[in-house]
């Protein structure tokens, strides 16, 4: 029996997941044990999660996961190249992962592979540094991008140009620097990711638009069932669709009094735009520049807000939260329990128990957690996701 990682946010998990879960067991074998790598209540993009990590973790088992394992905040709110370290670096540390799956747009394991190696190289690496000593408003990601044009012609340099790509290329340079690289497969990604409206295709962000917007039937109907009911029921409560908006006011307070001088030039600029914005739309407005992008952005008020330093993001993976799993998942976690060398964590409260770098992500990962809560619509205690426990979905 295979078992293989998949890095995902199933935000929410929708009808191009469950195509990505069946092509894996399709090609890979029906027996195949999938589990889900996957962020917690925070998205790499640096937005809140749509609805919290427990009931995502359940939606993924009922749309044919077996086991859904936590990333750790920061890891989870962190650029590609740390996010696909830290999801590949987890899948090694379980002991028990042959296989790592990921979407790609591009679908061509064989070429994403080859253009892996040419993002990693010295050669690539090098130029990109020159590219931003000589334009100071080209951010790392564009200045790869302009590169790889230049380096490997504009048809390599489209990879870079789609999300599901530059993640894949990420994870198969993490994977390369691994003493034992997993083998990898890839499945080409259905629909398209920008798409605003549920007509143009399988998109999770036009999902999320339509429950923002108060339209819940129209987007559930655009979930597999199962998973449509259980969204449902978090609609229902009042614990979705959260929205980062609800923080907007926590920034703005922060930034306001929680820079002082001689912070970096985008921490002042932070402290400048929360001065004279009167909201956190305008904050975000305010903060933009060409070189940085909103989800850049977002990151860094995530990692300042909470103290994150690049050490944290350097560190490897040292635990994670069992969110939830069905039979075959629990089978998976026993094996894993004798091998793994990194922490399993039942429930938040076991976190207590760790010493060194667990003990920080724990606490770096519950502080975020604690402020999880008032992004949901109804008002839910900030300790929700400390006293939840592993979903079980036979």
């Amino acid at each position: 029996m295979r078992t293989v990682a998949v890095i995902s946010e199933f935000n929410p998990f929708h009808q191009g997941h469950r195509f990505f879960i069946e092509s894996i067991r399709r090609d890979l074998g029906a027996d195949t044990c999938i589990i889900a790598l996957m962020n917690g209540n925070y998205t790499q993009r640096g937005d809140v999660a749509i609805a919290e990590k427990f009931a995502r973790a359940a939606a993924a088992v009922r749309g044919g996961v077996d086991l859904v394992l936590e990333i750790p905040f920061p890891f989870s709110v962190s650029s590609a190249e740390y996010y696909a370290t830290a999801g590949v670096g987890m899948a090694a540390s379980l002991g028990i992962v042959d296989t790592l799956a990921f979407g790609s747009e591009c679908g061509d394991i064989s070429r994403l592979t080859a253009a892996s190696v040419k993002l990693s190289s010295q050669k690539t690496a090098m130029a990109v540094r020159k590219a931003i000593a000589e334009d100071e408003s080209l951010g790392h990601a564009s200045a790869t991008q302009k590169v790889f044009a230049s380096l490997y012609g504009e048809e390599e340099a489209e990879l870079l140009g789609q999300p599901n790509n530059i993640l894949a290329l990420r994870y198969l340079c993490a994977n390369a620097s691994l003493a034992s690289p997993l083998m990898t497969y890839t499945v080409k990604r259905r629909g398209c990711y920008h798409a605003k409206t549920l007509g143009e295709g399988i998109s999770a962000s036009a999902i999320r638009r339509e429950l923002t917007l108060g339209n819940t039937e129209k987007a559930l109907a655009a979930l597999p069932s199962g998973v449509r009911e259980l969204l449902a029921e978090e609609v229902a409560a009042g614990r979705a669709p959260a929205t980062l908006s609800r923080l907007g006011n926590i920034f703005l307070s922060f930034f306001r009094i929680g820079v002082r001088a001689g912070e970096s030039d985008l921490l002042a600029r932070m402290h400048s735009a929360a001065l004279r914005a009167t909201d956190f739309e305008e904050f975000t407005t305010l903060v933009a520049t060409k070189r940085y992008t909103n989800a850049h952005l977002r990151r860094a008020m995530w990692h300042r807000l909470l103290g994150i330093t690049s050490a944290d993001l350097c560190e490897p993976v040292a635990y994670t939260q069992i969110l939830a799993m069905n039979a075959v998942g629990r089978a998976a976690l026993r094996r894993a329990s004798r091998v793994c060398t990194i922490s399993l964590l039942t429930k938040p409260a076991d976190g207590r128990s760790l010493v060194g770098a667990a003990a920080r992500q724990v606490a770096i990962s519950q502080r975020a957690d604690l402020l999880y809560p008032l992004a949901m619509p109804c008002e839910v205690p900030g300790d929700y996701a400390l006293r939840a426990a592993p979903r079980r979905e036979d």
